[in-house]
Formats: structure tokens, C-alpha cells, sequence
């Protein structure tokens, strides 16, 4: 259940980095989940197609 905060933050910095960079929006994000995470990378998917 932590992999909702954390897909919210991953948006909230892809966000700020867009509007830092005077970006109109955010057509692609490439992340890399490490397998020492303990994070759960089919949950975050869920997650983000959510948000």
C-alpha cells in the first residue's frame, strides 16, 4: 500500500520538473525500480493509471 504515496510523489517531481523546464506537460516518463526497492512495480503501474 506505500506504492500510492510514492507513485503521487513520482507525478509531484515530474510535475515541478516540468515547470521548472517550461514543459506544457509530461508525455513520457522512463523510471528504473531497483529489485532492493521493495517496491512493487505492477503496483505503481496500477497506481499511476489512477492518478
Amino acid at each position: 500500500m506505500h506504492e500510492l504515496p510514492i507513485t503521487e510523489n513520482i507525478l509531484k517531481i515530474a510535475n515541478e520538473h516540468a515547470t521548472q523546464s517550461g514543459a506544457a506537460r509530461v508525455t513520457d516518463l522512463y523510471l528504473v525500480i531497483g529489485q532492493l526497492s521493495s517496491i512493487v512495480d505492477d503496483s505503481i503501474q496500477f497506481y499511476w493509471d489512477i492518478i
